[in-house]
Parts: structure tokens; sequence; C-alpha cells
């Protein structure tokens, strides 16, 4: 499964790195203002939680963790 994610803060926004380590592929490393980030799930997996952090002056990070089909 894939999600699209619209960056639409105004900032650029970095791939916190659970995303990654939950299984996630994701097509770029920081998502600019008005650009779409694709976040390809893990097989056997579906919808995830989505959190986004301000860490003020170091921007801002979201994370993706994907939810079991169970």
């Amino acid at each position: 499964m894939k999600i699209k994610f619209f960056n639409d803060t105004g900032r650029d926004v970095s791939i916190h790195p659970a995303t990654y380590v939950h299984g996630c592929k994701v097509n770029k490393d920081i998502i600019r203002p008005i650009e779409v980030c694709i976040f390809e799930l893990p097989e056997g997996t579906t919808l995830p939680e989505i959190k986004m952090w301000d860490y003020g002056d170091k921007g801002l990070s979201v994370l993706v963790t994907p939810a079991d089909d169970d």
C-alpha cells in the first residue's frame, strides 16, 4: 500500500528515522513545501499512524508507523 503526504506547512519536513525502521520506503529525504512524498508501507500492513513534531529551529519531522492487518 502507498500513501501520499502533501506538505502544506510552508516549511521543510524531514522523515523521522523510525519510519525506515518500521519498514516504510520513502521517495525522498526532505519534503519541501508544496511537494508530495510517497510512503510505501510494508506488505501485510494497513493505514498507518502519522505523527509530526515541530523542533523549532531544527524544523519539522514526520513519523509514519504502519499497523498490522490483524
